[in-house]
């Protein structure tokens, strides 16, 4: 009986054993099998590490490409600008604030001499950045092509014909194209000792006496879809006295948000900024302009292309 009792216990314990090593092996083949796994993950990290990895370079390649590429187009439109040597070389005193939201800018200033006479333009394009840059370059070729070619020297006859110009190149009419230019334009003529302004929704500012004066521009734009049978800009002509100041601009300074208070700058605070600063120097109202506006947006990013031109004729 013993020996029977012995050996189902002996039977018992090697069923168990057995029972064990199955076990074990299972365990085993499981973590073999999650050994292989882990390595198979780990090869497709690295594939997509790499992956990434090759991806980044063809973005940072891409990316200094259109750097290198705005950059160049910076220097183009740098390039057309007029000299500030020569203008103010034309003027008694004489600024332009001039500061692009991005690298290249939907504002620019344009300047001509024909004769007697000086022609001086502060123009804010449709946008900023390369939209407005390229706008920026059509603008200022017709300007040039208007004045200097056509022989178009009234302001409100050169704004009517670049208008035009404008809806004929991005044939507004069929197309919906609604870009344009607002802008502010002066000619100077130093036979008459007279000044003509138009203006395309932007203003003149002027100082006399230490008293300032605002002429609105007209509420048309240059150029967009706005329903007007005929391109229609007022003139008005002012008779210069010495130590006048004249301030056209684009919208950029008066709608710069402060960090602190979240508003705009508005039209009125830079209107009793002119009244403040005209008596200084050309140059130093220029360094006046750029602390006002430092101070006023603080830790704010700049929210639009900024264009001031002070002149004193």
């Amino acid at each position: 009986i013993l020996g029977i009792v012995f050996g189902f216990i002996s039977g018992l314990s090697r069923i168990k054993l057995y029972e064990k090593n199955i076990l074990l092996e299972n365990q085993k083949n499981e973590i073999l099998i999650k050994n292989k796994i882990l390595e198979q993950q780990k090869e497709e990290i690295l594939t997509q590490t790499e992956e990434l990895k090759q991806a980044n370079i063809q973005v940072n390649k891409q990316h200094q490409k259109i750097v290198a590429s705005i950059n160049y187009a910076k220097s183009i439109q740098r390039a057309i600008l007029p000299q500030k040597s020569i203008m103010k070389r034309e003027f008694e005193d004489f600024f332009v604030f001039y500061k692009p939201h991005s690298t290249i800018s939907g504002d620019f200033y344009w300047f001509a001499k024909i004769k007697q006479k000086l022609f001086i333009a502060a123009v804010d394009c449709t946008g900023h950045g390369v939209p407005g840059a390229l706008i920026s370059m059509i603008g200022h070729s017709l300007l040039n092509k208007i004045v200097k070619e056509q022989n178009i020297y009234e302001t409100d006859k050169i704004l009517a014909t670049l208008d035009i110009h404008i809806k004929e190149i991005f044939n507004q009419k069929n197309t919906g194209n609604n870009d344009g230019m607002d802008m502010a334009l002066c000619m100077i003529d130093k036979k008459t000792n007279i000044l003509e302004f138009s203006g395309a929704r932007n203003p003149l500012v002027y100082i006399s006496n230490n008293k300032l004066e605002l002429i609105k521009g007209d509420r048309n734009s240059i150029g967009g879809i706005i329903r007007r049978n005929k391109s229609i800009f007022s003139k008005h002509k002012i008779q210069l006295n010495k130590g006048e100041c004249f301030y056209i601009f684009s919208d950029g300074f008066q709608d710069q948000i402060s960090s602190e208070s979240k508003r705009k700058f508005q039209l009125k605070n830079m209107l009793d900024l002119f009244l403040e600063i005209h008596k200084f120097p050309m140059e130093e109202q220029e360094k006046e302009l750029e602390k006002k506006l430092n101070n006023w947006k603080g830790t704010n990013n700049q929210t639009d292309d900024i264009l001031i031109v002070g002149f004193k004729p």
